[in-house]
């Protein structure tokens, strides 16, 4: 009998201390997804992203030479023709302006590359390259790389991104000076859609920074220079 009595007086601690941390991770849990429609969620995240310490060779120490500009879309538009997506286009804003600061060549690199190109020009903007194979950021650095000759480069992409985007061309032979693109919406405690679009953003690069770390894409192996 105090064999048995000990038996229960320990399964009621047990399933006590198991219900106080369901209880935390729930409580956690709710935290979070509330924190997905504040702008809580994507400043830690961007925080922990711009933590993580870059290689030294993703640091330029000579001046740019060229700007890459980093594909972030395509959609359909209500003639159901393709064009870049808004954030694509955010990228694009970015780097006319630093074309505009600095004339150096802008090359675009993604599967959007294309109709980037045709976006510039529209702009007055002729001195274009376009690295159009890639469909992923290590792709985009892997094909830059072996494309053109750069090896100090501006980089415009959004913040969410930079951090990850800078470490595959570091990882390729180049180094960046980042250009941060905004993204079409701004974080605002008053929009709850705002703020969920920049929370997507922040965890989609949290996890793929997180896979690059642990488990690097294959065909993303740093290029012999």
């Amino acid at each position: 009998m105090v064999a048995f009595a000990k038996l229960i007086s320990y399964l009621e601690r047990f399933f006590s201390t198991i219900k106080r941390i369901l209880t935390v991770v729930v409580l956690v849990g709710c935290l979070i997804t509330l924190s997905f429609f504040t702008p809580l969620f994507s400043t830690i995240v961007l925080f922990i992203l711009d933590c993580y310490r870059l290689p030294e060779s993703a640091v330029s120490v000579n001046p740019a030479t060229a700007i890459v500009v980093l594909g972030g879309g395509l959609t359909n538009n209500q003639q159901n023709e393709i064009v870049i997506n808004q954030f694509t286009e955010s990228r694009l804003i970015k780097a006319s302006q630093v074309y505009q600061q600095t004339g150096l060549p802008i090359i675009v690199s993604g599967k959007e590359a294309p109709w980037m190109a045709k976006w510039l020009q529209k702009k007055g903007i002729m001195w274009i390259v376009a690295e159009k194979n890639s469909f992923n950021t290590c792709q985009n650095a892997k094909y830059t790389a072996e494309m053109v000759n750069v090896k100090q480069v501006i980089l415009v992409t959004d913040a969410y991104h930079m951090n990850r985007s800078r470490r595959q061309f570091a990882m390729n032979g180049v180094a960046t000076i980042p250009s941060i693109a905004p993204l079409p919406k701004a974080n605002d405690w008053q929009h709850f859609d705002q703020n969920l679009q920049h929370s997507r953003r922040a965890l989609y690069e949290l996890l793929a920074f997180a896979r690059d770390l642990v488990k690097p894409q294959y065909e993303c192996q740093p290029t012999n220079k």
